[in-house]
């Protein structure tokens, strides 16, 4: 997998040392949104959910699933996040691109909830929830880069 916006702006060889900077168990991690070039973000998530919208709450445990969502935003701490210990990255996992170093860089987050009006699939939960990102990246300073929505595509205006 790759990174359009780090393909277009960085060299194979700076993605690969960060990379090895943000090396675990044998992942090189190449987080979007690090503290060495002095960057934070905001996210505006939306939670489509098959409850009624104003039952948000009453739909079980808000804040664990937004909380879920944000620890995959960012990469691993420890090797226990990693899963099994004799399973290393594929191939198309090396490097792995995350959006966060830490989750201390998210400066603001704003949570939506609606319903989600698809019906269930055999496949899956009547709990699964669909999320809608849009992240803001700025500097330290709060001045917007760039602003990425639904996958990281990027928004043009």
């Amino acid at each position: 997998m790759t990174c359009p916006f780090l393909v277009k702006h960085i060299s194979d060889g700076q993605v690969q040392a960060i990379a090895a900077n943000y090396a675990i168990a044998g992942y090189g991690f190449v987080p979007l949104v690090r503290r060495k070039n002095f960057l934070s973000c905001r996210i505006e998530m939306m939670l489509l959910m098959r409850q009624p919208p104003y039952n948000a709450f009453l739909a079980g445990d808000l804040d664990n699933r937004v909380k879920t969502l944000i620890d995959g935003l960012r990469m691993p701490t420890q090797k226990s996040e990693l899963g099994p210990s004799d399973v290393g990255p594929t191939p198309d996992e090396n490097p792995f691109y995350c959006l966060l170093e830490d989750d201390c860089l998210i400066y603001e987050f704003q949570v939506r909830t609606d319903q989600l009006l698809a019906p269930k699939r055999p496949e899956q939960a009547h709990r699964d929830v669909v999320a809608l990102l849009e992240v803001q990246i700025m500097t330290a300073q709060r001045s917007e880069i760039v602003s990425y929505f639904s996958g990281f595509q990027l928004v043009t205006e």
